[in-house]
C-alpha cells in the first residue's frame, strides 16, 4: 500500500491521526523501525521536509559522540 499525507497512522502513540499531521521527528524516529515497506518509503521520500519541520518545532537534536 502506498502511504500518502491523508492516510491514517495504524498503530503506535499516533494511531488514527493523518500522516500530514504526525510530528515529523516522531516519523524521522520511525524510519530506523518502520515495519512496513510503505512508511519506510513514505518516509524516505519526505525526509528533508521532515527534518526541517522538526528542527522547526525543536524536536530534532544531534547527540555528539565522544570517541575513547
Amino acid at each position: 500500500m502506498q502511504i500518502s499525507d491523508n492516510i491514517r497512522m495504524t498503530d503506535g502513540t499516533h494511531k488514527g491521526t493523518r500522516m500530514k499531521d504526525v510530528p515529523a521527528a516522531y516519523l524521522l524516529h520511525l524510519l530506523k523501525d518502520a515495519a512496513t515497506v510503505g512508511l519506510t518509503k513514505y518516509v524516505v521520500d519526505n525526509q528533508e521536509v521532515l527534518k526541517l519541520e522538526a528542527r522547526r518545532d525543536g524536536r530534532l537534536q544531534y547527540k555528539k559522540r565522544m570517541v575513547t
